[in-house]
Parts: C-alpha cells; sequence; structure tokens
C-alpha cells in the first residue's frame, strides 16, 4: 500500500493532465483499477483500449459503463480490418494459433499510446500468472514483452519484412522503441 501510493505520489498530475494510463476493455479488472486509481488515489488516467474482432453485447454495454458511468477518457483502437485478417491467416497457417495479432496489437498498444501521449506509468488490471503464465518477479512487466529487442520481430510465424502489405499497417501490432520508456 505504502508502496503504490509513494508511486501515484510520484507521477501525481500538478495540472490535471493524464497521469497514468490503464488498458483494458471495461472488464472487471480494468474497471477497479481505473476506478480505485482516480478514487482512492487521486489519479486521473487515461483509458486505452483494443477492440476484440467482434464484440458481445454484455461486452460492448461494460465497455460503454466504464467510461460514461464511470467517467474516464478512452482511446479505442480498431485495426485495419485488411491486415487483421491477413496476420490472423498467417498465424493460423503457421503457428495454429489466429489470436496472436489480437493478443500482440493488444499487449503493445498500452505502451505505445503511453510513449505517444507522454504518460509515465502504465497500470495492468490483471496479472498474466491468472491465466497461466509464469508469476512476474514484481510488478514489473518484462521489457522483452513490450520493447524492441535485437531479435528479429516475427508476426504470424514469419518475418515482419516478408508480410505483403504496406509495412506501416504492422506498426500497431509491433514492440515500441525504448526510447522515453522506463521499466
Amino acid at each position: 500500500e505504502r508502496q503504490l501510493q509513494a508511486l501515484c505520489g510520484e507521477f501525481r498530475s500538478c495540472n490535471g493532465s493524464y497521469d497514468c494510463l490503464v488498458p483494458g476493455s471495461g472488464g472487471k479488472d480494468s474497471v477497479y483499477a481505473s476506478h480505485i486509481l482516480k478514487t482512492k488515489y487521486g489519479m486521473r488516467p487515461l483509458t486505452v483500449t483494443w477492440a476484440p474482432h467482434l464484440y458481445t453485447d454484455v461486452g460492448f454495454r461494460n465497455f460503454q459503463n466504464w467510461l460514461h458511468i464511470g467517467g474516464f477518457d478512452n482511446y479505442l483502437f480498431t485495426p485495419d480490418g485488411q491486415t487483421h485478417r491477413l496476420l490472423t491467416r498467417l498465424a493460423f497457417d503457421n503457428l495454429l494459433h489466429p489470436f496472436q495479432p489480437f493478443i500482440l496489437g493488444q499487449k503493445n498498444y498500452a505502451p505505445r499510446m503511453a510513449q505517444r501521449m507522454g504518460i509515465p506509468l502504465v497500470f495492468y488490471g490483471e496479472s498474466e500468472a491468472e491465466y497461466g503464465n509464469d508469476e512476474p518477479e514484481g510488478p514489473d512487466r518484462a521489457r522483452r514483452y513490450y520493447v524492441k529487442g535485437d531479435a528479429p520481430v516475427m508476426l504470424g510465424g514469419v518475418p515482419v519484412e516478408s508480410i505483403p502489405c504496406d509495412p506501416r499497417a504492422l506498426e500497431p501490432y509491433l514492440p515500441v522503441d525504448s526510447d522515453g520508456l522506463r521499466v
């Protein structure tokens, strides 16, 4: 609790600008995280969402309630349908994992938006350990998940350079450069 209070105190905006970013869909984790940050810790979170392939009625209602009843600003990103279909087909054909483009887009959208908006602090509402992944060693998300490294970047099981589309259309799926990011 003290560590979180100190962290929020370090990054809390004095001029009303966004001081943290919360990615999410409007589900219980992102709603709770953004609500507590706003009401208990006095933060001004910006919320960001990578759109699902298809909304369910309940999912879309929860998303709308998060913003309109919860009182949060949100950037909703819907990827180019042609590129998304191409990446989904490549991921299925090469990896038997058609969900990979959605996962990569969702993982990379928050740090990309934080970097773009100059927001220094990102809070995730859920731990990846809830889904069978290893428990992280501490609160920081491993850089390898969202920052470009030395290894070649692959999408759908192929190098990005060999994907037959405009390279700019792939940007939302790719990890960010480490410029301006502090981990």
